[in-house]
């Protein structure tokens, strides 16, 4: 080895001032999102059990209305007109509706 190489094996020992930590909100989040694309992979082929499958999406969320569930709502709605079923869509369309009140503005 030469004298660079030695340079820059010591080099290597430096803090870069990174801090790991674990994130105990990181995990429901995975969960989610593998839930909702693995919901999603399923709406072509059987659309109910996608239906079924956005649904525990909605239930992982834990009543936190999040990005998870929107999605999923959004997903559910499409495959309830696809399935002409507009009660069941014009439910889930005034659900989502309630993730959003809060960047709504008044006017």
């Amino acid at each position: 080895m030469s004298d660079l190489d030695d340079d820059f094996m010591c080099e290597d020992e430096e803090d870069y001032g990174l801090e790991y930590s674990e994130d105990s909100n990181s995990e429901p989040d995975v969960d989610l999102e593998n839930q909702y694309y693995n919901s999603k992979a399923l709406k072509e082929e059987a659309p109910h059990d996608a239906l079924k499958s956005f649904q525990k999406v909605l239930d992982l969320e834990n009543n936190e209305k999040g990005e998870w569930g929107f999605k999923a709502l959004k997903q559910m709605i499409k495959i309830n007109f696809k399935l002409q079923n507009y009660p069941e869509m014009m439910t889930r369309y005034k659900q989502l509706l309630t993730y959003i009140k809060s960047a709504v503005t008044r006017n």
